[in-house]
């Protein structure tokens, strides 16, 4: 587990789409998914919410990969639980 830093905007992007989309896809249609990711999970989103220092990320690593994040502050649209997370993420792999 790690603090995460502004080089990791592409990381944070590519975990939580995969995430989100690992949880949510069966429940949607395609397109609407790909533009709900599209929208939401690009890295200069994330950038600027790493910008934000009112907000920790928290990147967690299993064998070199990053394999969940959580968040807390005023750059969340919601707080995320980092164990939860693994989960969810251990179950994409």
């Amino acid at each position: 587990m790690r603090v995460a830093i502004p080089d990791d905007s592409g990381l944070l992007a590519d975990l939580g789409a995969r995430t989100f989309h690992g949880t949510f896809a069966p429940d949607n249609n395609e397109a609407d998914m790909s533009a709900y990711l599209a929208r939401s999970f690009s890295a200069d989103i994330q950038a600027r919410e790493l910008a934000d220092a009112r907000t920790v990320f928290l990147v967690a690593e299993r064998e070199g990969g990053a394999v969940a994040e959580g968040r807390h502050g005023t750059a969340c649209t919601r707080t995320k639980r980092v164990w939860d997370l693994l989960e969810v993420t251990s179950a994409l792999d």
